[in-house]
């Protein structure tokens, strides 16, 4: 089932309560995948950003931002700078792994066994695929 709502990064949990009243249902706040595009573009609203991928993560999400990192080079650099203030580790994937889609077998699986995803618009956009974990503290 797939549902969605208004999250204002400066109001999150405020926006996330009225979600779960609205559906007159208790409802997790921790997802297990969290994806974002264009999401980097103010240097206010890093920090309102990464508390608000805080809130809605566990131990065990991984979240993805695809960016252009020359739309706000100061918010892109923030973001990096600022992640571990917030938990979290960044790796950026590489681009040659957008090139070509992963073959079965390739080696090329992360600790999960996963293939890395093939997103070749992402080259032609010239972006950035962040991938955010929680680091343990």
């Amino acid at each position: 089932q797939v549902s969605a709502c208004a999250l204002d990064w400066l109001y999150h949990e405020r926006d996330f309560q009225a979600y779960a009243r609205e559906r007159k249902e208790t409802v997790n706040n921790k997802f297990d995948t969290i994806v974002g595009t264009d999401v980097v573009f103010s240097p206010s609203l890093v920090q309102p950003l990464l508390a608000t991928l805080q809130f809605l993560s566990h131990g065990s999400t991984v979240t993805y931002l695809c960016l252009q990192s020359d739309r706000c080079p100061t918010s892109y650099q923030m973001l990096k700078e600022e992640a571990s203030d917030y938990g979290f580790e960044i790796q950026e994937i590489d681009s040659r792994q957008l090139r070509q889609p992963p073959t079965k077998g390739s080696g090329k699986e992360d600790a999960d066994g996963a293939a890395p995803s093939f997103v070749s618009w992402g080259l032609a956009l010239e972006c950035h695929l962040l991938c955010l974990r929680r680091t343990q503290r």
